[in-house]
């Protein structure tokens, strides 16, 4: 049997043997994605449509000044109460979002979002005004003037809430991802190194091109997995044009493919090592724990700046580092940080630097997985790969 011929039949196996928790683990996000994006349709649906009480006559002007004040296409219905006693059962009750009981003064019901709230204060007191100044007998104009008021402009970088949301996704979405099937490749390993098919396969492969099954194998259930949830989330924004689908949304789950692969890639190499030195499903867990902690720094990083205008120093040095380029790049591409070439240069030196960690990962893999009897540490296991890559 030819190497070449082994070493598809490995990675076959990988996909084969994890073929059920693949299958329920897709199943289960495409249900939590649809779930999750059924539910922000309604709440974009519900969220523009109010219940307004009142037991007083409404101020001339309220109900249009109210309407001018609230997010296009917002539907208010008014009901006239009897006092102010019906109006604030009625609110305990659940039965609407707010109340007006005099010229200034409302109740709120347990629901009443706060963009609902200033928008009433608001009217109330412009109605009010314009009362006062029909009593003065001012004009329109004069109470402008006096109403005048001084104004600042920010000439900083506007942050794009839309664009903010997709970022976060992104490194979520991505940091999720690299670590779960990162594990896969590590517990495999344990699994091959506990009943000694490994050793066998290293008489006739080179545990280089092994790795490179290993991680092509399980890399690619990964990169299946994510390519679903990403359409699907695209494909149902598209579907209910309810929801706005930022304009950055395609191009950004092109990019989190390509930095999916890159990341797995350079993770995978070292999960697969920190396999290599464990003898059980527990120890292999210790060893990959603290590995996990570097990708998590940059997760740590990245969440809290997204909301910002700008990023900061640390976020654009973090960005152009392997361990943290992958979770960082495709969140700055959609926020507009990063232009897509020195994306491109990021993504060439994370290629390069893959391949030489995968070639470095090899040696301590084959040194590790071939003592199937014990642990050994990062040192023993790296020298004695030695003898196995000649």
């Amino acid at each position: 049997m030819s190497e070449w011929t082994i070493l598809r039949q490995l990675a076959w196996r990988e996909i084969y043997s994890r073929r059920k928790v693949f299958a329920i683990t897709t199943v289960f996000l495409a249900i939590v994605v649809s779930a999750a994006m059924f539910v922000l349709l309604r709440e974009v649906e519900s969220a523009d449509q109010f219940t307004i009480l009142h037991s007083i006559d409404l101020p001339r002007g309220f109900e249009t000044t109210l309407t001018g004040m609230l997010n296009e296409g917002t539907e208010l219905t008014f009901v006239r109460h009897p006092d102010t006693d019906s109006v604030r059962r009625a609110l305990e009750e659940d039965e609407a979002e707010a109340g007006i009981i005099g010229p200034l003064e409302a109740l709120w019901g347990s629901e009443a979002p706060f963009d609902l709230k200033n928008p009433i204060i608001g009217a109330l007191t412009a109605s009010n005004l314009q009362r006062t100044a029909d009593d003065l007998g001012l004009s329109p104009d004069d109470l402008t003037g006096l109403l005048a008021t001084a104004r600042g402009e920010d000439v900083g970088a506007e942050v794009n809430t839309e664009d903010e949301v997709v970022a976060v996704f992104t490194v979520i979405l991505l940091f999720m991802a690299i670590i779960t099937y990162g594990q896969w490749v590590s517990y495999g390993v344990v699994e091959e190194k506990g009943n000694r098919i490994i050793e066998l396969i290293l008489a006739t492969s080179n545990p280089i091109q092994i790795l490179w099954a290993k991680i092509l194998s399980i890399g690619a259930l990964g990169l299946a997995q994510l390519v679903l949830i990403i359409s699907i989330s695209l494909g149902l924004g598209l579907a209910w044009e309810e929801i706005p689908l930022p304009e950055v949304a395609a191009s950004t789950g092109a990019w989190m493919v390509l930095w999916f692969i890159l990341g797995f890639g350079f993770y995978a190499a070292l999960f697969a090592s920190a396999g290599a030195l464990a003898s059980n499903s527990q120890e292999a867990s210790n060893s990959v724990g603290p590995m996990a902690i570097v990708p998590g720094v940059g997760y740590m990083v990245a969440i809290p700046m997204m909301n910002q205008a700008t990023p900061n120093l640390a976020l654009q040095i973090m960005a152009f580092f392997p361990p943290w380029s992958p979770l960082l790049v495709p969140a700055m591409l959609a926020r507009g940080w990063m232009s897509p070439l020195i994306a491109g240069v990021a993504a060439l030196v994370v290629a390069v630097t893959v391949w030489l960690v995968v070639r470095l990962a090899a040696r301590t893999y084959a040194g590790g997985v071939t003592q199937s009897t014990k642990t050994v540490g990062w040192r023993e296991a790296f020298r004695s790969g030695s003898d196995l890559l000649q």
